[in-house]
């Protein structure tokens, strides 16, 4: 079930609050915390690499584009790949057309804190300035993050940091972070998520340019194996977006 901002925030102010108690313990019991490791006496974040792959249609799925540990072995050339065009929406509502945007959905089992994308694109005129300026700009987009039925993040515009193979024609590695941490303990308070456990997540994800209006998302292959790292460690690849 989907919140509105309105109350989502009433709920953080609610949250802060109780967390600002002047009574409260200033020391945190991680003993009691879901994802503390007795072992290592400390918060465990199980680190793990997922790769898109084909969905039901090579593009303009109209179904989510499911991800596994398994990369990418075969290449374009091969017959490998699936993507999807993205002509700029800014709109990442539920009910926006799903061949307007790329969708990735599949599960996460643990603790839940970072999540690092890798994924490539085609940016044939995404441009800095006006498009007579010929230096490539960062890719542009827009994100939304679901788990278990919530919306734990939407955002844009957002900036990846790119890596241009062509001087902006592609494909273009795109590398960013998400942290969700603080909004996952936010949700397992009001009781809303569990922070352990099998997480179902679906990300939507479209470009979003200032002065151009398309681009297109690929996955699927050698050459393009986009994915993610759950619990990664954000750093100067993975520049986090929030």
């Amino acid at each position: 079930m989907r919140r509105t901002a309105s109350i989502i925030f009433a709920a953080a102010l609610a949250f802060g609050a109780v967390a600002a108690d002047d009574g409260a313990d200033d020391t945190e019991d991680l003993t009691s915390h879901p994802c503390y490791d007795a072992e290592t006496e400390a918060l465990s974040y199980t680190e793990e690499q997922v790769w898109f792959h084909e969905g039901d249609a090579k593009l303009a799925n109209d179904a989510p584009a499911p991800w596994d540990t398994t990369a990418p072995d075969t290449s374009v050339q091969g017959g490998a790949g699936a993507g999807v065009v993205s002509p700029g929406t800014t709109n990442l509502a539920a009910d926006t057309p799903a061949d307007t945007y790329a969708v990735f959905a599949g599960t996460f089992t643990g603790c839940l804190d970072t999540m690092l994308f890798d994924v490539y694109s085609f940016d044939p005129t995404n441009r800095t300035g006006t498009s007579a300026n010929g230096e490539p700009a960062d890719h542009q987009f827009g994100l939304t993050i679901t788990v278990n039925g919530e919306d734990i993040f939407s955002g844009g515009p957002l900036a990846a940091n790119s890596t241009f193979a062509n001087e902006g024609v592609g494909p273009n590695l795109n590398q960013f972070a998400v942290n969700l941490g603080d909004t996952m303990e936010l949700y397992d308070s009001l009781g809303l998520l569990e922070l352990d456990g099998e997480h179902q997540i679906e990300v939507r994800m479209n470009s979003w340019y200032v002065n151009t209006g398309h681009g297109a998302y690929v996955w699927d292959t050698t050459e393009v194996p986009s994915g993610i790292t759950f619990n990664g460690v954000a750093g100067e690849d993975h520049a986090a977006v929030n």
